[in-house]
């Protein structure tokens, strides 16, 4: 069976948030808001990373920053405490990128390889930097 893949970009609705588990891997979780046409409502997108792109994400990303994802949604469900059905579609990206230019808020904590390279190739397509 093929697995079907999403791509989108996004701008970063919150501060990636780290937790780790009992046996000590890292797992970043952040919210990315992806607008469509002026008329159109933003959806939201949760998106799941894990060791060292959840560590990468952490120290590279922040509130307002420009992302491209590529990956796998998930939805999830489960019983709530009031005993009502919840659900939630999660992307597990296979990689993402913060996409170059066009960024709104903070800059990143850090600043990232490549991150002062043109945003743009030799052949007018456009760049992105990890």
């Amino acid at each position: 069976m093929t697995e079907a893949s999403v791509s989108f970009a996004g701008n970063l609705t919150n501060d990636p948030e780290v937790r780790y588990t009992e046996s000590g891997i890292a797992r970043a979780m952040f919210r990315v808001a992806v607008s469509g046409r002026r008329e159109q409502e933003p959806s939201f997108f949760t998106v799941i990373v894990w060791r060292d792109q959840a560590q990468h994400a952490a120290e590279s990303l922040a509130k307002g920053s420009r992302v491209v994802v590529v990956g796998r949604l998930q939805q999830r469900t489960w019983t709530a405490e009031d005993s009502s059905a919840r659900s939630t579609v999660e992307s597990w990206p296979r990689s993402w990128d913060r996409a170059c230019g066009g960024r709104r808020g903070p800059r990143p904590r850090r600043r990232l390889p490549g991150a002062d390279a043109p945003c743009r190739d030799e052949d007018g397509s456009p760049r992105y930097v990890a």
